[in-house]
């Protein structure tokens, strides 16, 4: 019995690292922003473009702020970052994994909760992130959905545990 038990427990590991590094390597790279608001204003078009690409140094670069928000968003002159992923301590928590962003750029810096999603229509894999200040939908660039169906329904499974299908 304590070998099986041993066995399960060394099981469970294996799969939780496993996706765990998934989910760290499909995060690296370039995200297009399709829906951003911050303090439930819709703030797309205050930046310059609308890409955030994240390094495997633990390095992000935001999306640099424009003009015309000036009464929503603190005008600040960097779009550089750092990022890491925070899972959850919390027993049987539905939404599990959420990005540490420590930046001044007051938008994007903070814990947020993170799910994927992905989209068959348009074969995307998609990222929603937010918090009390924060809403993104944004989608992987250079990303082969149909060569990576598989990983795609992992991770969507993994970020969000309630989800039927």
């Amino acid at each position: 019995m304590k070998t099986l038990f041993k066995l399960i427990v060394i099981l469970g590991f294996i799969t939780l690292t496993s996706c765990e590094n998934k989910l760290e390597s499909v995060m690296k790279g370039m995200w297009s922003i399709d829906t951003l608001y911050f303090k439930n204003n819709d703030v797309k078009s205050c930046f310059y473009s609308n890409v955030i690409n994240i390094k495997d140094d633990g390095e992000i670069v935001l999306p640099e702020l424009g003009n015309g928000c000036e009464d929503v968003i603190k005008k600040t002159n960097t779009k550089f970052g750092n990022w890491q992923i925070i899972e959850s301590t919390v027993p049987n928590d539905t939404m599990p994994y959420k990005i540490k962003i420590t930046s001044v750029n007051e938008v994007f810096n903070g814990n947020h909760r993170m799910i994927f999603h992905r989209d068959e229509v348009n074969k995307l894999l998609k990222l929603e992130i937010w918090s009390d200040s924060l809403y993104i939908i944004c989608r992987k660039g250079l990303f082969d959905y149909d060569y990576n169906k598989k990983l795609v329904n992992e991770l969507e499974k993994a970020s969000w545990t309630t989800r039927t299908n």
